[in-house]
């Protein structure tokens, strides 16, 4: 697969990562044809391929995880025997499916925990990656999981900040783009010309009949059930201001209002 590029969308669940993911169909970037299908309280659909999220699934619970149990640590897979047989497979599926098209894509929220598989996948296969890290308000997040599964706020907190800091540091030397759910939302072409300009992808795409379908038909206020204030945080989170001061560097990123720099070194202090 020389020559060949991949776009891979990371967030956390319930962040917005299904919109993000649908824009890059602005790109021509293929998603596969094995989608999520949509479902009554997600109708826009997850734009998700079934048999990716149906690996990292059986990753993570031969650990011992589920998306949904924290404190999950990669780097300890790579000194298992079985390790290199894993990225073999994975790369063996995803050569057959995605092998005949040069720019592809897809998102999956548990690929956060999984970046360093999916790396050595892509090294195997000579693909080159690039990455959008969907940002959204911890609250939010953490109000939608308590609302569908009966989470406790806490641990939606807990998970949304494991699955952050793991998607910034595994890309720390990658090519990547940090975009609002909610500036999406409010200003989509504006966001899609930072994808397109931080990836490399098509510029000349955000004219045509796709940037206008997402733009004027796939994107509906009804996407967004709430949105929160930078400083809006849950009156029961323990340490708050983890939660408020990563948030608050992740929307400086996503808003081009901080250097790479000094997020870097701000990041790096706050989880000392």
């Amino acid at each position: 697969m020389g020559n060949k590029r991949v776009i891979v969308v990371l967030g956390m669940h319930h962040s917005g990562t299904s919109v993000i993911a649908r824009s890059l169909a602005v790109f021509n970037v293929y998603l596969g044809d094995d989608l999520m299908p949509s479902q009554p309280d997600h109708p826009a659909g997850f734009w998700e391929d079934n048999r990716i999220t149906a690996t990292n699934d059986r990753v993570l619970a031969a650990q011992g995880f589920s998306w949904r149990k924290p404190g999950f640590d990669c780097a300890r897979m790579t000194a298992l025997s079985s390790y290199r047989q894993t990225v073999t497979l994975i790369a063996n599926d995803v050569r057959a499916r995605f092998s005949h098209v040069p720019l592809w894509g897809f998102k999956d929220p548990r690929t956060c925990r999984l970046i360093p598989i999916w790396k050595d996948v892509f090294r195997l296969l000579r693909v080159g990656a690039g990455y959008i890290i969907v940002v959204r308000h911890p609250r939010s997040v953490a109000e939608s999981l308590r609302s569908k599964y009966g989470m406790s706020v806490r641990m939606g907190y807990k998970l949304w900040l494991e699955h952050m800091v793991a998607a910034v540091h595994e890309t720390r030397q990658n090519r990547r783009v940090f975009v609002s759910y909610d500036r999406m939302l409010d200003n989509p072409r504006h966001e899609l010309r930072r994808e397109a300009e931080a990836l490399g992808l098509e510029s000349s795409q955000l004219n045509s009949n796709s940037a206008k379908a997402f733009i004027e038909s796939f994107l509906d206020s009804h996407l967004r059930h709430r949105r929160y204030q930078r400083d809006d945080f849950s009156p029961s989170i323990n340490r708050p201001s983890i939660y408020m001061q990563a948030f608050s560097l992740l929307d400086a990123m996503a808003a081009d209002a901080i250097s790479q720099l000094a997020f870097r070194r701000a990041w790096n202090n706050l989880l000392k």
